[in-house]
Order: structure tokens, then C-alpha cells, then sequence
């Protein structure tokens, strides 16, 4: 009988418990799972240092590639792949997107014109480049780009609603309820004959009186009467000259 168990048991390796310590046996567990785990020969895994702690030991881990963000063995970020001109696509976007806040600077903000004709000589000349802000409320001697008639103009604020505007034909000078203002113009300033305006004129809530700074052309609120105020479309901020000095 003795015999038999011998036979049947032959195969089994024995086991020396009294070799190591239970925390010995723990930690050889421990580094036979880390083995198995740490050093596979798929493909799948990537090596990655592992720091523990501030002052701990690097210690060498493996990872599924799918738990990294796309980077393989070598570290770097895999490029994206993009399609057929797509470079092109991107510039036009790029354009289309300028475009669109130069137009919206354009339209809500600033006005961009050329002035034609010498009525506003020697402020802006003919020819000049002039561009207005649009959102700032106009105020006495500003000059302003205005609209008359489905006209763009451009004058200057000599007076603001409420105001009383009387004309001397002896000294050729106005006043703005009584007081003759002080303006670097060389004209004369006389009112226009051929316009139905009745003097003392008292310009109207809401609107304006503009006139050209080259005196002799009478284009003006002279002719017309006050401006609107909502027909201001912006007061000029800068003048580029484009025909000399």
C-alpha cells in the first residue's frame, strides 16, 4: 500500500513551508503576478515609468494602448489623418470668417468713403479718404458724414436743436443765439438767397445744423434746412489725404 501511494503521488512537487516566511511568501507571490502581467510578449502593452512619491522608486509598468491617448512605444502623438484639400478648406474657412467681421465692422461700426468735390476744403480735400465712427453721438464744430437725398455728404456741426441761427449780410458773419462763434474758417458765411428759410431760424428737436467749411458752396443746411439726426451715419475720425498736402 505503501507502495501505491508512492506511485501516485510521485509527480507532486513538495513544499518546504519552513523555508520562508509568510511575508516572504507574500512578496514572491506579488513579484510572479507582476512578472506575468508586466512582461507580455502582445503588442497591446506599452511600458510606462511609474514614479511613487516624492522620493519613491521608479518602478516599470505595462498598459493597454487603448488607455493611452494615442501615443505608441516611442511617445509620440500619432498625426491625425485628414482628407482630400483640406488645407483649402481651411483657408477658405479662414477667409470666409475675415470676410464676415469686416463686413460687420463696416456695417455697425465704421464708415469708409472718398469725397468727391472741394465743399469741405480745408479740412478734408478732394479725393481724401475719410473714416467716421458710428457709434458716437455728434457734437458742436464735429465733422460728420451725414445722408441727404439718398446723398452722402459730409459737414460740420455748427449748432444742435433749440438753437436760433441769424445771419448778418453787412459783415457776412452768423450767430448762435446771439454769439458769433469762433472757427478757424477763412469764407465769409452768408445765408443762401435762392432757399426758403425765414431768419431768425430755430433748428428743430432732433436734428442739426450743418455747414461746409468752404462757405462759398451753400450745399448745406442753408439750402436744405437742419439735418436729422438719424441721418448722421458718423462722426470722422481720421482723414487719409491721397493727393498731396
Amino acid at each position: 500500500m505503501q507502495q501505491d501511494r508512492k506511485n501516485a503521488y510521485r509527480h507532486v512537487r513538495p513544499v518546504h513551508y519552513h523555508h520562508c516566511s509568510p511575508s516572504r511568501s507574500f512578496r514572491v507571490e506579488k513579484r510572479a503576478s507582476f512578472t506575468k502581467h508586466t512582461y507580455p510578449e502582445s503588442p497591446q502593452y506599452v511600458e510606462v515609468v511609474v514614479k511613487k512619491g516624492l522620493f519613491g522608486k521608479k518602478t516599470k509598468k505595462l498598459v493597454l494602448k487603448t488607455k493611452t491617448t494615442g501615443k505608441g512605444k516611442t511617445g509620440k502623438k500619432k498625426k491625425k489623418k485628414h482628407g482630400k484639400h483640406y488645407a483649402l478648406k481651411k483657408f477658405l474657412a479662414k477667409l470666409v470668417i475675415v470676410g464676415f467681421i469686416i463686413w460687420a465692422i463696416l456695417k455697425y461700426v465704421f464708415v469708409v468713403m472718398i469725397l468727391y468735390g472741394n465743399y469741405m476744403f480745408p479740412a478734408v480735400r478732394d479725393g481724401d479718404l475719410v473714416i467716421a465712427y458710428k457709434l458716437q453721438s455728434a457734437i458742436t464744430n464735429d465733422i460728420v458724414v451725414y445722408s441727404h437725398d439718398g446723398e452722402t455728404r459730409i459737414g460740420r456741426v455748427v449748432a444742435k436743436e433749440n438753437a436760433i441761427i441769424r445771419f448778418d449780410s453787412e459783415t457776412e458773419t452768423y450767430s448762435i443765439n446771439g454769439v458769433t462763434p469762433t472757427e478757424e474758417i477763412f469764407y465769409t458765411t452768408t445765408q443762401a438767397d435762392d432757399a426758403d428759410i425765414e431768419y431768425p431760424y430755430t433748428v428743430p428737436a432732433g436734428c442739426v445744423y450743418i455747414l461746409n467749411d468752404h462757405r462759398d458752396d451753400k450745399t448745406d443746411s442753408r439750402t436744405y434746412e437742419a439735418v436729422r439726426t438719424s441721418d448722421i451715419q458718423g462722426v470722422v475720425v481720421f482723414v487719409i489725404r491721397r493727393r498731396g498736402f
